[in-house]
């Protein structure tokens, strides 16, 4: 095997495109053309290979990491529609929405939470949102009314002093990723005043299967030129097959022909580096649009299981978004008159499973808003540390007097 393998869920959107919005904030439908659509699909693979070269920079050789940018996505867009000015500008911006009417974004992202999912014995893609807000904390409607409408998303209010807040919200995660991401939330705070949560799961078999007889362990080749031992699945069929000279590139179809896992494999004769670097979406639209040929494969694959935790705050602004983030700076008074607010923290969970019958996915993503404490809209306190050579007086106050002076510039 050729170093890592860089693995990414495909969904075929175009064969089920809706392209008139049900429901709408304003009670006008939102339409989207066909044009529109693709238009608004290319946004959001961009944003997908944006975000996958923000976690995992080429020069690096950090460990595995699974991400689902759909998730991210999702939840960046129902945040969006509590923030104005200029940190509603940023957060568009960072999923790649520049310039695109919010309305156009909740219609785009309302057609996917429509049309993707399914369920089968053989396949499943399920998408479920929530908002779960502090007691006596209230939203605006128009917020409210855009998450549920647009984003179908659940709307529950407790006590987050409650000790059994947090369990709640992690069991409505479990419940809507099969017990693939039990634990969503860690612990609330007192400050804490909106969860938006977002889950994705999916669960798809082979259209050509791996018989277990097949698999044996075989050496793995890391990054780092260590060796390990793996169950190694194999199969001789006919599949498509891309080659340039960067990646082998594979596409594994499931049951349902509308979902594929597609595998790049990097050349032999390019650095890690090298190929990392030359898979943006303007590339790997030109290999979609390339030579692919139906050949016959002696088809090597690990079976494995992934389960990845991230803090996306950092890799968000370094997409842009940094006005949510900031307590001084941001701009979500679109969600509630109850005080100013920002964003702590964005988090995801993730979880992957590839082995003879299919491939099995999960991710929660959690937006936590947390109330501007009276503590943080102090300014903060200025720095006075004699770290340095200083001055020194003992004086009397009333009288005036200088007792003693002195300096201090050598310690230690």
């Amino acid at each position: 095997m050729r170093y890592l393998l860089v693995l990414l869920l495909i969904a075929g959107l175009t064969a089920c495109h809706p392209t008139k919005k049900e429901k709408a904030t304003d009670g006008q439908a939102t339409c989207l053309s066909s044009s529109d659509v693709s238009q608004l699909a290319e946004r959001s693979r961009r944003f997908a290979f944006r975000l996958f070269h923000s976690l995992a920079p080429a020069d690096t050789a950090a460990g595995n990491f699974f991400v689902s940018p759909f998730s991210a996505a999702v939840s960046a867009g129902m945040l969006a529609n509590g923030a104005g000015g200029e940190t509603r500008r940023e957060i568009l911006d960072a999923i790649c929405m520049t310039d695109v009417p919010l309305e156009r974004v909740n219609a785009y992202f309302s057609l996917l939470m429509d049309s993707l999912p399914c369920s089968g014995q053989e396949m499943t893609l399920a998408a479920a949102n929530s908002l779960w807000t502090a007691e006596r904390f209230s939203l605006l409607h128009p917020f409210r009314e855009a998450c549920q409408n647009y984003y179908r998303a659940e709307t529950r209010s407790m006590d987050f002093t409650s000790p059994e807040a947090v369990e709640t919200i992690n069991r409505w995660c479990s419940e809507h990723t099969s017990g693939r991401i039990p634990q969503a939330v860690e612990r609330l705070s007192e400050d804490d005043r909106l969860l938006l949560l977002n889950t994705l799961y999916f669960k798809g078999r082979w259209l050509e299967v791996f018989s277990k007889q097949d698999t044996r362990e075989e050496e793995f080749h890391s990054i780092d030129g260590s060796t390990g031992r793996v169950d190694m699945m194999r199969q001789t069929e006919w599949f498509n097959l891309t080659r340039n000279e960067y990646f082998d590139i594979i596409r594994l179809p499931y049951t349902d022909l509308d979902f594929r896992m597609t595998i790049l494999l990097p050349s032999e004769k390019k650095s890690w580096a090298e190929c990392v670097n030359a898979l943006t979406c303007e590339n790997w639209s030109e290999w979609e649009r390339g030579d692919t040929v139906r050949k016959e494969v002696d088809l090597w694959l690990p079976a494995f299981r992934l389960e990845d935790s991230q803090t996306l705050n950092a890799c968000l602004r370094h997409l842009g978004m940094s006005r949510a983030f900031s307590p001084s700076e941001a701009d979500l008074s679109g969600v509630s008159d109850d005080g100013s607010l920002y964003v702590s923290q964005i988090c995801q969970s993730t979880f992957l499973e590839v082995n003879e019958r299919g491939a099995e996915a999960a991710a929660g993503t959690l937006t936590e808003v947390v109330l501007l404490s009276d503590i943080e809209r102090r300014e903060p306190p200025y720095p006075f540390h004699c770290d340095r050579p200083f001055i020194l007086f003992i004086e009397e106050v009333k009288s005036g007097a200088i007792l003693f002076i002195g300096k201090v510039t050598r310690l230690g």
